[in-house]
């Protein structure tokens, strides 16, 4: 049964109009003071833009948006589960960025104790709104957990994106503090690329090239026959001194490690074994 149909005995506050005169009629609800006035005074009312609730004594500034149709037959409970849904969207954890754990969102706390807190915190302040105590506090908590962690949105942009500030490594997820206990985000070490020559360098400790050596065979840097195969005079000289410095730092001892006794066992002979020879 849809709960905006108006009943035979049901009202509107503004027009007077009942079921009777209006088979058709059907009621709305204010989001922001839960009146309740029928679909055809809003329309009258606020299709031009914003305007004051009709209700008298009631100083709330409304716009058509802000009246939806009546989902529960008590505005109250209507009242109810629109604060509880506020509430519970706003500190929802996956706002911070967390993604559910395995096990549920329990898992997501250091212990069972603060997972409780954070129950309770919620219905805590689900309480308050509705039973309008300590109500101005209530919503301060929750304007400032919404800034801290980039959740508010800009007044004069519907649609603006809800973007999450730049946490760094090992941040506290909620950095409003008003969540805690919620287990630090852990960040993987990063892992260094690979290294296919095992730490070895290019660096020769052994020896250095200079721009000009005193040798007998410097002429032939200047010959176009020395350099035909494709070597340059500096590259064959750092290659012989490779070869010629490669077996420095190599002990073969140091090298074997320990002994191992590789041979073979000779076969044991049975002394008055049977003999087919």
């Amino acid at each position: 049964m849809d709960a905006s149909l108006a009943s035979a005995t049901d009202v509107c506050p503004v027009c007077k109009s009942t079921a009777q005169i209006s088979p058709n009629l059907r009621f709305k609800v204010s989001s922001k003071c839960y009146h309740r006035i029928c679909e055809g005074c809003v329309d009258r009312k606020f299709s031009a833009g914003k305007a004051q609730c009709p209700i008298s004594g009631c100083n709330h500034m409304l716009w058509k948006r802000d009246w939806r149709l009546q989902t529960f037959e008590d505005v109250q409970v209507e009242r109810e589960v629109d604060i509880r849904r506020r509430v519970w969207r706003t500190l929802d954890l996956i706002n911070l960025g967390l993604a559910e754990p395995d096990g549920g969102w329990e898992n997501a706390f250091e212990d069972l104790r603060s997972y409780n807190d954070y129950l309770e915190m919620k219905e805590e302040m689900a309480m308050n709104l509705i039973t309008n105590i300590d109500v101005p506090n209530t919503n301060k908590k929750l304007r400032d957990y919404e800034t801290a962690n980039g959740l508010r949105k800009d007044k004069d942009d519907a649609k603006a994106q809800v973007k999450l500030p730049v946490r760094q490594p090992g941040d506290y997820p909620d950095l409003s503090g008003l969540i805690t206990g919620l287990k630090t985000k852990k960040v993987a070490p990063k892992q260094a690329a690979y290294d296919v020559w095992k730490g070895v360098t290019k660096e020769r400790g052994y020896f250095s090239l200079s721009e000009a050596h005193e040798s007998s065979w410097d002429h032939y840097s200047s010959k176009k026959a020395t350099i035909a195969g494709g070597w340059s005079l500096e590259a064959y000289a750092e290659e012989s001194l490779l070869r010629a410095f490669s077996g420095l730092g190599v002990f073969v001892e140091n090298e074997k490690g320990g002994k191992t006794d590789m041979r073979l066992p000779l076969a044991t002979i049975v002394p008055h074994a049977d003999d087919v020879f």
